[in-house]
């Protein structure tokens, strides 16, 4: 069985996802699921270097924003949810928003390398729990290397346009998918 995913990995509700995707797979005992993760940008306006969270948070949520820096009590609901699926969110650890081009890039390569359901873990939990930045090409060869990757051979990956093609064409497909007009 294989199961195609389109998700960002700065979307807190994709992470939550992916956790309760991983229970059902496990409760099935089945080995020959083949999970596949394509990119989807959650925010493709952001700039490559990321945004401030404080600034964007408060654009985003106005007055609403919170003396926590949070949304006020927007994420309240996801900190829940997510407890109950095993993760401890800390939106306040994370100081940029970043630009996950790289990032799914990193995932195609992760993918070749039979990684990438892994690398997924490891960067949602590096983003969501950890705070680190997963627009910063150095932080994302530290995932890499969690998973078992090369570090420098990594960085030469980032650093070069490879995937990037791969990554646009996955963002082009899940366009012309899902954004069709209706008649």
């Amino acid at each position: 069985m294989k199961i195609d995913i389109y998700s960002d990995n700065i979307c807190p509700w994709c992470y939550i996802g992916k956790k309760h995707l991983d229970q059902a797979i496990a409760e099935l005992g089945r080995e020959d699921i083949e999970v596949r993760w394509h990119p989807y940008l959650l925010y493709p306006q952001i700039p490559p270097d990321g945004v401030d969270r404080k600034e964007f948070m408060r654009a985003r949520f106005g007055d609403n924003e919170g003396k926590d820096g949070k949304g006020g009590g927007a994420f309240k609901r996801i900190e829940d949810i997510g407890e109950k699926a095993g993760i401890k969110f800390d939106f306040k650890a994370r100081e940029r928003i970043p630009n996950t081009l790289n990032s799914h890039r990193l995932l195609e390569y992760g993918a070749e390398q039979g990684v990438q359901h892994e690398m997924v873990e490891v960067m949602m939990s590096a983003g969501f729990e950890q705070g680190r930045d997963l627009g910063d090409i150095n932080v994302l060869a530290e995932i890499a290397v969690e998973v078992g990757l090369d570090a420098d051979a990594t960085l030469a990956m980032l650093k070069s346009p490879a995937y990037r093609e791969e990554v646009h064409e996955g963002l082009a497909l899940f366009l012309e998918v899902n954004c069709k007009p209706t008649v």
